[in-house]
């Protein structure tokens, strides 16, 4: 079982809202508690692989930001003006475009 800080809040939360929701609405909790269990099990590998936190770096090869060894490509418009991490689509081998903002993105030369 967690016993991060953040979960036992969590748990004293869903305890103190059961003291104060409907009888009716209980399931409503009970489908809270299913996804918390989820995301208690599933978020710590991600946590680990240090995916989930690395920056985005600029990948000269493919002129967009990367973030650790993800295979994701991110639109630098998007993420220098925004702070955004917009996945990008490829067009074909040296074109990349971004479905927000519409930028076209070649590698860097």
């Amino acid at each position: 079982m967690n016993t991060s800080p953040s979960y036992t809040k969590i748990r004293q939360l869903i305890k103190q809202l059961e003291n104060i929701i409907s009888e009716e609405h209980h399931y409503l909790l009970s489908e809270l508690n299913t996804e918390i269990e989820q995301l208690v099990t599933v978020l710590p590998d991600t946590l680990l692989s240090g995916e989930y936190l690395a920056k985005p770096e600029l990948d000269g090869s493919s002129g967009c930001y990367r973030r650790g060894q993800e295979s994701v490509f991110y639109c630098p418009r998007c993420y220098e003006t925004q702070q955004d991490l917009i996945a990008t689509q490829r067009i074909n081998s040296r074109l990349r475009v971004c479905p927000q903002c519409i930028a076209s993105i070649k590698p860097a030369k």
